[in-house]
């Protein structure tokens, strides 16, 4: 792959000049980024880990980069207005509130949120019924316009017919294996799905009361139905808008976001952050998890997920050794999905990374040679940690995947 990509721009270093940027859905896990750069890394299409020619960003987001840099062109939106961005996909249907800044930049103003009743869900509403794939986009919702689908299970599904037996097995044979399916049927398998979508959005909105406009996209939102049932539900709240081709305004705002990533200038934390203290046992913590020389290990926390936070925000922490000839530390950062943590191997905690420091000064002043620690916040893709010593001024830094 990277030999026909490095071909196809003749005399260009395809790892100096060229920007690769990703797709993840909205909730993935901080390790998915990592797994993806050390894959990358492995096939050879950057020369780092580190690099900044691969970039990620999720498909909500991504979709919020495109819906806006299409305003922008039409002057259609204020600084300071906000607008709902539903990202309808395969498998979740993901929610966020952004806010336009000034210059044209992008503010996220709520934790993106989400369930699991993407078009996948209009599938298993059928798989209980048959046990095969129902046709999604091309229900309108319209009786009127609707035609009853005979389904042959013969023709289309035949290696089901050995799991039919008892009564069913003799009706379905003597309708010759076809089933009707009108339109309350098929619109069985839809409501259950779009009735969450609904719920979700409307929680959304409530906490949005001036929301601008509602944008849509993924490939679940090429539903005529689902379109038609927001648009009953929420067109008189909100102005409500669809993509010729939603599925495709996932890339073409990623492809946006690669060519300006400054484009998004806050973002609400998805996990809390932490690092991991070493401290004097006190009475409050179990007995059990004191060590020998009476200290204990904590997770001592730098950021709060649901918090708004600037590109470049940084939260920090000052330290100090905890022997006198120390001139070492490796530096322990996880991530949670709760507000807070005690430890840092409580379950719902994960690592994000290590950090050694090695060469930190040594003096004669024993202890008092402390050190600022810092997690920031760089962009979509990265977390900076920086340790500085306040004896010397020395700083020392690594970069972590969000």
């Amino acid at each position: 792959m990277k030999e026909r990509i490095e071909n196809s721009w003749p005399g260009i270093d395809f790892h100096k000049h060229v920007l690769l940027v990703f797709t993840l859905p909205a909730r993935s896990k901080e390790n998915v980024r990592l797994i993806m750069r050390k894959c990358i890394f492995d096939a050879g299409l950057i020369r780092s880990l580190g690099t900044l020619n691969l970039q990620f960003i999720t498909e909500t987001e991504a979709v919020s980069v495109y819906w806006i840099n299409k305003l922008k062109k039409f002057n259609n939106m204020k600084a300071g207005e906000t607008y709902l961005v539903v990202d309808c996909g395969r498998s979740t249907v993901n929610l966020t509130v952004r806010r336009l800044l000034a210059g044209g930049r992008i503010a996220e103003t709520t934790e993106c949120t989400g369930e699991f009743c993407g078009s996948t869900y209009v599938d298993d509403e059928f798989l209980k019924f048959l046990e095969v794939k129902a046709v999604k986009i091309h229900f309108r919702g319209k009786e009127d316009d609707f035609k009853t689908i005979e389904f042959d299970i013969e023709k289309k599904c035949p290696a089901l017919i050995q799991y039919i037996n008892g009564p069913e097995r003799d009706q379905l044979k003597d309708d010759e294996w076809v089933i009707d399916l009108d339109f309350a049927t098929v619109k069985s398998f839809f409501d259950p799905v779009i009735n969450k979508i609904r719920r979700l959005m409307d929680f959304h909105l409530s906490k949005c009361p001036n929301c601008y406009v509602l944008f849509l996209g993924g490939v679940f939102s090429e539903s005529r139905y689902l379109q038609q049932m927001i648009k009953e539900e929420f067109g008189d709240k909100v102005k409500i808008s669809v993509p010729p081709n939603p599925d495709a305004a996932i890339m073409r705002g990623a492809c946006e976001y690669g060519l300006d990533m400054s484009i998004i200038a806050t973002m609400v934390l998805k996990w809390s952050y932490g690092v991991m203290v070493y401290n004097d046992w006190q009475g409050n913590d179990p007995i059990s998890r004191m060590e020998s020389n009476g200290r204990i290990k904590k997770f001592h926390l730098l950021a709060c997920k649901g918090t708004e936070v600037d590109v470049g925000k940084e939260f920090s922490v000052t330290m100090v050794p905890i022997h006198a000839d120390q001139s070492s530390v490796l530096f322990q950062f996880f991530y949670t999905s709760e507000d807070n943590a005690r430890y840092c191997d409580e379950p719902h905690v994960m690592k994000l990374g290590d950090f050694k420091v090695n060469g930190l000064p040594t003096a004669s002043s024993g202890l008092d040679r402390s050190v600022l620690i810092s997690l920031r916040f760089a962009s979509m893709e990265s977390i900076v940690a920086t340790v500085k010593s306040q004896y010397n001024g020395n700083v020392y830094q690594t970069a972590f995947s969000m």
